[in-house]
């Protein structure tokens, strides 16, 4: 079996949320079929146009249309979605990725759906829905010049990838049913597939080289460290700002001891003396590791929250808001949820986690088990692509 992916950002090195799970889904996958991914780059990005890691067969290219929208958008004329037409206009030069009748072809972008039409007869159609796009994208709509009517096309491209598709991987049945009412899925033709976690990078630090990352972070032993980690999206932006100029703030006239530790790109302005940024890390368990306590004031956004799994599987316990644990409702039982309001106050209680109970939650979680589920779903298509969906609703 082969698999053909299309993924409209730089897959690796995976610098965000989507990023990570793309990767980290194929990296397995690989272990049980051929894995190529078309990886479209934005004009700042330099590469190779080639490359194999994991097993994965990366094919970058450089398109240019993508970058005018880009600019078109920032300039209130178009939203960035209209790159749909482009791609759809001007995808003739990626052919030679079509080639395959027998082959899987794995949409990791909505708009890369425009080539939908492309894909031999036979083949499997995966759309990877990794949030609901038309909420994922309602800031940007609204800096437009006419947002109602960029909402309307925005709701057009994202029913055609979930119409279109023969087989929907969701992170959450909370965007199962939105995909199904309010844009055409059929539920026999959908496949939850949680964000989850890469179990073999999530082994403990010995002792020394714990104190020693602390150290180099100006954190001392006795120092207690609260933990949130994001990419540069808004709503991690948001979250990054209330830990700096709220929460940080107020907990140090109350715990001195505490320190809040943000991992990843995350400009936030001035920081109090509690407050330490790492600013863009190549691998974020080990900081992960070297904490106690892991943060996830989100209140916005769309799809479900990577963050929360590997905040588990680091072993540390939770404070999260109702909005942050969504889609992981079974994980409630291991986390403290606080409102933004709550957050000082349950920092200052003891934060309840019961490591016996993470590792056996987790088990559902791990990016392997969801590999191996999509693998059989991928199966069962070619086996018999009239009685796959009856056997993709059986698999566990």
């Amino acid at each position: 079996m082969n698999i053909q992916g299309f993924y409209d950002n730089n897959l690796y090195p995976a610098r965000f949320g989507g990023a990570e799970r793309i990767f980290r889904l194929y990296r397995h996958l690989a272990r049980r079929a051929g894995v190529t991914v078309l990886s479209l780059l934005r004009s700042s990005e330099r590469a190779p146009r080639s490359q194999t890691v994991d097993g994965i067969r990366i094919e970058r290219r450089l398109p240019l249309y993508p970058t005018l929208v880009h600019y078109a958008e920032r300039a209130r004329l178009a939203p960035m979605h209209s790159v749909f037409e482009w791609h759809r206009r001007l995808g003739g030069r990626f052919g030679a990725f079509f080639k395959d009748p027998r082959a899987v072809y794995q949409f990791d972008s909505f708009l890369l759906t425009a080539w939908y039409d492309r894909v031999p007869r036979g083949a499997l159609k995966v759309y990877q829905a990794v949030n609901v796009e038309s909420d994922w994208h309602q800031e940007a709509l609204g800096r437009l010049r006419d947002p109602a009517a960029a909402e309307r096309s925005l709701r057009e491209v994202e029913r055609h990838a979930v119409e279109g598709a023969d087989l929907i991987l969701h992170v959450s049945q909370a965007d199962a049913a939105r995909l199904v009412s309010e844009f055409g899925a059929r539920p026999e033709r959908m496949l939850y597939v949680p964000n989850g976690f890469e179990p073999d990078r999530f082994t403990a630090l010995d002792p020394d080289a714990r104190a020693a990352l602390r150290q180099s972070l100006g954190l001392t032993p006795e120092q207690r460290v609260a933990v949130f980690t994001g990419s540069r999206m808004s709503h991690n932006l948001d979250a990054a700002r209330f830990i700096a100029h709220e929460l940080a703030p107020a907990m140090s006239r109350v715990a001195p001891e505490l320190r809040f530790l943000l991992i990843g790109d995350l400009p936030v302005g001035p920081i109090p003396a509690n407050v330490r940024i790492t600013g863009t890390v190549d691998q974020v368990p080990p900081y992960l590791l070297a904490a106690d306590v892991a943060l996830n004031p989100v209140i916005s956004g769309s799809g479900t929250s990577l963050k929360m799994p590997e905040y588990l599987a680091a072993g540390l316990p939770v404070v999260t808001t109702e909005f942050g644990l969504r889609g992981f409702e079974d994980l409630r039982p291991l986390v403290t949820v606080a409102e933004r309001a709550e957050t000082a106050r349950a920092l200052g209680a003891p934060v309840h986690f019961d490591r016996d109970s993470a590792a056996r939650a987790l088990l559902a979680y791990g990016w392997p088990r969801q590999a191996e589920r999509i693998a059989l779903a991928y199966e069962a298509w070619f086996e018999d692509p009239v009685e796959a969906p009856s056997r993709w609703a059986s698999i566990a």
